[in-house]
């Protein structure tokens, strides 16, 4: 997925596209808080958007007595799609983001859907798979242990390479409808019939929004948790915002004046109010369930409070925190502020993380010594490796360091078994270049603003980096001085 963005805050302009991990790094306000709270913020209403959309594509657009499918019906419900995207009201969706008015009146936006799909996708009781190449390809239905084979065509003589993948993906919706409403509804009704009989909202439509939701949520996250870079100060303040809210409410009944209500309420971009809801029901309701890491890989589990040197004790409406060198327990507001920082990612990763979501971190290296620095590039790699897609706005140069050396694990090495031994690395923290994007944020004199710069991943990893000018000064003014001392 590729996000344009104009006039966001400090951006003037920028395009960003998504990998399974997304670095961004830059000087401070340049905007990458901004483009984070951005991009959370739509992918959090795609769900509505898809359940808003009307489809209009139908039974008759499939020759089922031929097998055969026209594309060009499909593109075209592709572009419908993207563009009802589009125009939605991101402007207002932003302002609730941030929670003012009119701050982003003249914000714009443009999303492109550029998927590399699968080759085979599966949905309830029925399987697919696609044989490429595109323009010659054939669908395979695989219903009840019987596969049945359509075949793809156009009308025009060449087939765009753009947004192939969401083509696809439609048509296999599209193709799959008729075994889905005939088996969801137990009916013998031919499609065209049911199709001319008007009766297409009951076997048509709502299986397609359904479809749609459920293909967008898995191809662009299930779930998405973002850790705004004031997490560490949450366990201060939000019982006491508990107890303002109530009191809040006995006054307005009082006052019956919404007046007082704005006067004397705080006012948080909607991430960090996310957060405290998750502070709020941590001990409640998230400990009640187990992450998909619990049963296929509990090692990761550990990492976070490895890292810390603690361990966590939830009970009742309290999560204590245990030093494991004094074995000192102490209350998670009376911890260290690196404990406070990485505390509700140890509490995502064990009861909330799916495969297939997307983390968002702002600033991990928040209090951190620099060799947690390093172990938590590690986690990052680890959690891509396991199917969780991670998003990261650093300023951290051991952060991207490190994680540069996990890229350049990926390529031929002499003796690379050995090495990795040596130097410590595991098979699960190697970075596959493809998997990764790297921008740096930054003020443009021409744009009188802010954009990003994408960087090239190749051999030896991330080629440029922010941070190289400011080692590069510090090491040299070092040197000046120490050379200087008579």
């Amino acid at each position: 997925m590729i996000f344009e963005f104009k006039n966001l805050g400090t951006i003037k302009e920028a395009e960003i596209e998504m990998g399974n991990l997304t670095l961004i790094c830059g000087k401070n306000n340049t905007g990458k808080t901004y483009l984070t709270y951005a991009v959370w913020g739509f992918l959090q209403n795609i769900k509505q958007y898809v359940i808003n959309y009307e489809p209009n594509v139908g039974i008759n657009d499939i020759d089922f007595s031929e097998k055969k499918i026209n594309t060009d019906i499909l593109e075209r419900e592709l572009l419908l799609f993207i563009d009802f995207i589009n125009t939605r009201d991101h402007k207002q969706n932003l302002n609730n983001i941030f929670d003012t008015s009119n701050f982003f009146q003249h914000f714009q936006s443009n999303i492109k859907f550029d998927i590399d799909f699968k080759a085979e996708w599966n949905y309830e009781f029925v399987g697919f798979s696609v044989h490429k190449p595109f323009n010659q390809s054939i669908v395979t239905i695989n219903y009840k242990g019987t596969e049945e084979n359509y075949e793809l065509n156009s009308d025009k003589t060449e087939q765009q390479d753009n947004n192939q993948g969401l083509i696809i993906i439609l048509m296999l919706i599209l193709l799959g409808l008729f075994i889905y409403y005939v088996s969801k509804e137990q009916t013998n009704k031919n499609p065209k019939t049911i199709e001319q009989q008007g009766e297409t909202s009951n076997y048509y439509i709502e299986p397609l929004k359904d479809l749609l939701q459920d293909v967008f949520s898995e191809m662009y996250f299930s779930n998405i948790f973002l850790l705004a870079a004031q997490r560490d100060s949450i366990q201060f303040f939000y019982k006491e915002l508990d107890r303002n809210r109530s009191f809040l409410i006995s006054e307005l009944r009082k006052t019956k004046t919404l007046d007082f209500l704005e006067k004397n309420t705080a006012r948080f971009p909607l991430p960090i109010t996310e957060n405290i809801n998750f502070a709020r029901d941590l001990t409640t309701q998230i400990t009640k369930y187990d992450s998909f890491l619990a049963e296929e890989h509990p090692e990761l589990l550990l990492e976070i409070e490895n890292l810390l040197g603690v361990n966590f004790i939830v009970g009742n409406d309290v999560v204590l925190v245990k030093d494991r060198q004094t074995q000192a327990i102490v209350p998670d507001y009376m911890a260290s502020t690196s404990v406070r920082s990485l505390m509700y990612l140890h509490f995502w990763l064990k009861h909330q993380a799916q495969k297939g979501d997307l983390l968002m971190i702002d600033e991990p290296e928040l209090n951190l010594h620099p060799e947690n620095q390093i172990k938590m590039a590690r986690l990052f790699a680890k959690l891509v490796n396991v199917g969780i897609k991670v998003w990261v706005t650093t300023h951290s140069d051991y952060i991207v360091k490190e994680l540069n050396n996990c890229l350049m694990l990926s390529q031929k090495i002499e003796n690379k078994e050995a090495l990795m031994q040596e130097l410590g690395y595991k098979e699960n923290e190697i970075l596959r270049p493809k998997d990764v994007r790297y921008y740096t944020a930054y003020y443009d004199e021409k744009l009188r603003g802010c954009t990003v710069k994408a960087s090239k991943i190749g051999k030896y990893g991330i080629t440029e980096s922010s941070f190289d000018d400011t080692l590069d000064q510090i090491v040299y003014n070092s040197e000046t001085i120490s050379s200087a001392i008579e």
